[in-house]
């Protein structure tokens, strides 16, 4: 790949940044002077970076790495301590409530009971004391209804932001021996998604683009009905029950990007190609209806609300079990394949494209209107 070099100069002045071998090698070169797209930084452009953190530490017990959203740490005794931190830019009344809940659900896919909370918040100029009181109390109300002790944090005035930002890390115990770890995912598990495809996104587009969705015919019922979906974000007791259940080896929430982007994590964090039907993948009729009228891909829209299993076989049937007992549907997707990475789609029988997105349906949306 293309790499540093020392300046020694380069026709009397210049000194050379960069020495390539060829036209590929340029390529990534040039792709380095490019902006980024909105989103997620590309997965192979983190992986590089990630590949560079290896933990010589031996209490990190989950180390960072693609598609790993927590860490865990052996601090002693009979528990372990999971981590997880999520920024998220905060608008609207049960904000603060959604971005707790959100990052609650990367820490209870590990098997952890989420306890402690911290939150960095930064607030743009001309932010009242009024309105940052508010929103500090609506995050200390969020993590109380959710169980956990706020602790700490940082606050701030800053013109480095235009609206609310607010950097959470949630903390939580698991005993030792039931820390879900994706490396242990085998050849054969079966693939299981909870609820159905975009449940965060088509809330929350029903919100955001109300108008737009009036406009192509979406009836005030319609709209009430996706925004109800709200109420169903948080995964963190049907984690907590799938995590309980002998057989299932991992747990993963979908969020931004969509099932396509969670599958692909899931792939490369457990070591294993993921076979998908795409024919079985539940997609609710209010998401279908959002979709066709603001022409989005529902594989490609945000989906908190939703969580990705792989278990053993025999075990899906007590999963399912333990799921139904909360209200929650799941639904084998797919299978395990053997070790690699990556994901492969089939429709009707046959081998299909699994699709790639740049940027999360719903973010590329409200972009587009922004430009219009």
């Amino acid at each position: 790949a293309a790499h540093d070099v020392e300046a020694e100069g380069f026709g009397g002045e210049a000194g050379a940044d960069f020495v390539v071998a060829g036209l590929a090698e340029l390529r990534e070169v040039v792709r380095l002077g490019l902006p980024l797209p909105p989103g997620k930084l590309p997965p192979d452009l983190l992986a590089a970076h990630l590949d560079r953190l290896a933990a010589g530490d031996p209490a990190v017990l989950v180390p960072a790495r693609l598609g790993e959203d927590v860490a865990a740490l052996d601090v002693g005794g009979e528990e372990v301590l999971v981590v997880h931190g999520d920024p998220v830019t905060l608008t609207g009344h049960e904000a603060a409530a959604w971005a707790v809940r959100v990052n609650l659900n990367d820490l209870a896919v590990s098997g952890a009971r989420p306890r402690w909370l911290l939150a960095t918040v930064l607030l743009p100029p001309g932010t009242t004391a009024s309105a940052a009181l508010c929103l500090l109390d609506d995050l200390a109300a969020a993590a109380h209804a959710d169980g956990l002790a706020l602790v700490g944090g940082h606050t701030e005035v800053t013109p480095v932001v235009a609206q609310p930002l607010v950097s959470l890390t949630a903390l939580g115990t698991v005993a030792r021996g039931r820390l879900l770890d994706k490396r242990r995912v085998e050849p054969g598990d079966d693939l299981v998604l909870t609820r159905a495809l975009a449940v965060e996104g088509t809330a929350l587009l029903a919100v955001e683009m109300a108008g737009e969705l009036r406009r192509a015919g979406l009836a005030e019922e319609e709209l009430a009905a996706c925004r109800a979906l709200a109420a169903t974000v948080s995964v963190v007791p049907e984690a907590l029950a799938a995590a309980a259940v002998p057989g299932v080896h991992a747990l993963h929430d979908v969020t931004e990007g969509g099932l396509a982007a969670a599958a692909a994590e899931l792939a490369a964090a457990c070591g294993h190609g993921l076979v998908v039907d795409l024919d079985a993948v539940p997609v609710l009729p209010e998401t279908r209806r959002v979709c066709a009228a603001l022409g989005a891909d529902p594989l490609g829209l945000i989906g908190s609300g939703s969580l990705l299993a792989c278990c053993r076989p025999e075990a899906t049937p007590r999963l399912r079990e333990a799921l139904a007992g909360l209200g929650v549907a799941a639904t084998v997707i797919g299978r395990v394949g053997e070790a690699g990475a990556g994901v492969a789609a089939r429709r009707r029988g046959r081998p299909a494209p699994w699709p790639r997105f740049e940027t999360d349906e719903a973010a590329r949306l409200l972009a587009q209107r922004r430009e219009t």
